[in-house]
């Protein structure tokens, strides 16, 4: 198994917990910040689809 490999399934561990557990991290501004999907469930979902496209990517293309 290649390092993408198991970056993209990390990646993508990571995103499946992030799902059903309702919070997610991500970049905002210069440093980061946690995204509720009670409170912004339009951007939470935006966050959860790049982090499964980023999966997706190193798992297939790298």
């Amino acid at each position: 198994m290649r390092l993408w490999d198991v970056l993209g399934l990390l990646v993508a561990a990571y995103t499946a917990y992030a799902a059903f557990n309702g919070r997610v991290y991500a970049r905002h501004r210069a440093w980061g910040r946690e995204i509720r999907r009670d409170e912004e469930p339009r951007y939470f979902w935006v966050v959860i689809c790049c982090y499964a496209l980023l999966a997706t990517a190193l798992v297939f293309l790298f």
